[in-house]
């Protein structure tokens, strides 16, 4: 079986939950909402249209697959679904432990022309199994008969014993769902032969197997061109044992860079270390005596570098001393922006925008407006400045008088980051998990851009029409705005991305809060380097080539 299933990896597919957690004549389910959680985020993060239903009814199952069956799945390429629950032979268990046949919900599907010779996957975690849930032969017989097939079937029990679990949840979810998040090389078959193995290891008695009429390979990543590929990781290990600060004191709250061999990373253990690229390693540490985290940093020039921290300051560094320290802020300071070479724009908790002039390291002005603190400031132009605050606007700014001449406000969740696409139109992350495109010019929202799962803390322009966006769901999608589509996620992170930038037009570098606590109070502290290749998208076909690689061309 060499061939593909044809994946449009931009609108994938949809999945379905049906959990049920509590039972009459079972004991409840545990953590269910651990497995609904972990499911919604790896393939949220994947594109994937996510569905959930809880403890339901046999009536009301039925009724939400009918429901289900009716719709037009001809925009998507594949059907997942999930069924956390109890059962029996042939059966899963409704949430009054009632039976409900489970070739009853194969067939229902199997009947949607729409997913006709489409992947459809069926993943029965059960529990308690109390009898075995394989489908018989006669079953599978019946479905083998059927004109539309391409269906996969995973059971996780075994007779009379229970699909394992731990503290945050079922075994199988876990594996499976760090599979798909993270193999981008194996197909679902193998994915499933190699998780199956690795369950019986662990419990032999969770004889864990699947049924599968699939006629071709399918990959739930985009493997075969993949656009982006993690070229480095930078890993730095600091002991804190009697650490009591609330941060991790390894994450990295910001980077910039400042040449293409260069980058300045400011960092939650207070200080800014210098990145050399080209012999890979730390050149200089600048230390905040205050002892506060750095927040935001912004380069001035090739030996100036300005920082905000935590302290309600401002610090200015040259040739590795703090020459100048800025002070009016009342609260923290969140983000930086040059405005030219005398003059640097500070963002608040004390919910103002301050323009420094850097040769006096005096207030200029103070642009009072936002209703919560300033999180984010990118310059439009040298006399028009955006902000975004936790007031969920954005607000455009003249530099010369100070004034707000536009106020966008169509996000629901604090707005974190701003991005300019033009001198027209701009970009705005939120916590609302959405990315908005504006022409703030008309005040109007040119289209909204969905997918990730979590805060959208940095944004950065690639090229014109490529726009990268960096989330608390741990992921890295890369945008294309002329169609307005995710066309590629980028993984490695463990932990929320918080910053972006682009080291030069095939290079970027991402931060973020990496670092599970692990034996001793160490973390991790991650910096990741991804090579862009560039491409152009067309309405059929994608094009993309390196100035190392022959030009390639593949539809979708």
């Amino acid at each position: 079986m060499s061939e593909k299933y044809d994946i449009n990896y931009w609108n994938p597919g949809k999945v379905l939950v049906f959990a049920d957690g509590q039972f009459e004549r079972e004991s409840k389910l545990k953590y269910i909402q651990s497995d609904i959680g972990l499911i919604s985020r790896v393939f949220g993060s994947l594109n994937y249209k996510i569905e959930v239903f809880i403890d339901l009814t046999s009536d009301q199952l039925r009724t939400k697959i009918l429901q289900e069956t009716r719709e037009d799945f001809t925009d998507y390429s594949c059907l997942v679904c999930f069924f956390s629950t109890h059962g029996d032979l042939h059966y899963i268990n409704d949430k009054n432990g009632q039976n409900f046949s489970i070739l009853e919900i194969l067939l229902r599907f199997l009947e949607v022309e729409s997913l006709s010779d489409k992947p459809k996957f069926f993943f029965i975690d059960a529990g308690h199994a109390s009898m075995n849930m394989e489908i018989t032969s006669e079953s599978l017989f019946e479905l083998d008969s059927h004109s539309k097939n391409d269906i996969l079937i995973e059971y996780t029990s075994t007779t009379n014993y229970e699909s394992d679990s731990n503290n945050e949840g079922s075994l199988f979810i876990q594996k499976l769902c760090k599979s798909i998040g993270t193999n981008k090389e194996g197909d679902i078959l193998e994915i499933l032969s190699t998780l199956n193995s690795q369950l019986m290891e662990k419990n032999p008695r969770q004889l864990a197997s699947f049924d599968s009429s699939l006629k071709k390979k399918f990959f739930f990543q985009n493997n075969s061109n993949y656009f982006f590929k993690c070229a480095k990781t930078i890993s730095i290990r600091i002991a804190n044992k009697d650490s009591k600060d609330f941060y991790n004191l390894n994450e990295i709250s910001c980077l910039k860079v400042i040449d293409q061999n260069l980058i300045a990373i400011g960092s939650c253990d207070r200080t800014i270390k210098i990145w050399d690229l080209k012999n890979s390693k730390w050149i200089k540490s600048l230390y905040n005596s205050t002892k506060t985290r750095i927040k935001c940093i912004q380069i001035i020039d090739h030996r100036t570098i300005a920082s905000g921290c935590f302290d309600n300051t401002v610090k200015i560094w040259k040739n590795n001393q703090c020459v100048g320290i800025l002070h009016d802020h009342k609260e923290w300071i969140f983000c930086l922006e040059l405005i030219d070479e005398n003059l640097l724009a500070s963002g608040s908790g004390d919910k103002t925008i301050k323009i420094w002039d850097l040769k006096n390291h005096k207030p200029t002005q103070t642009l009072n407006g936002h209703g919560d603190f300033v999180y984010c400031l990118r310059l439009i132009s040298q006399d028009v400045l955006a902000s975004g605050s936790g007031d969920k606007t954005v607000k455009i700014w003249n530099c010369i008088n100070g004034l707000c001449i536009r106020t966008l406000s169509e996000h629901t969740g604090r707005v974190l980051c701003v991005e300019i696409i033009n001198q027209d139109v701009l970009a705005s992350g939120s916590a609302d998990r959405t990315i908005k495109i504006w022409n703030w010019k008309k005040s109007t929202c040119l289209w909204t851009l969905s997918g990730h799962a979590d805060n959208i803390f940095c944004l950065k322009l690639i090229d014109k029409e490529t726009l990268a966006s960096g989330s608390g769901d741990r992921t890295i999608k890369v945008w294309n705005l002329k169609y307005f589509k995710c066309i590629q996620i980028l993984f490695g992170h463990s932990e929320d991305v918080l910053c972006l930038d682009k080291i030069d037009n095939k290079t970027l570098v991402s931060g973020g809060k990496d670092g599970e606590k692990i034996t001793f109070n160490f973390f991790d502290e991650c910096l990741w380097l991804i090579n862009y290749l560039k491409f152009l998208i067309y309405p059929k076909n994608y094009t993309f080539w390196t100035k190392t690689n022959r030009h390639r061309s593949r539809k979708f």
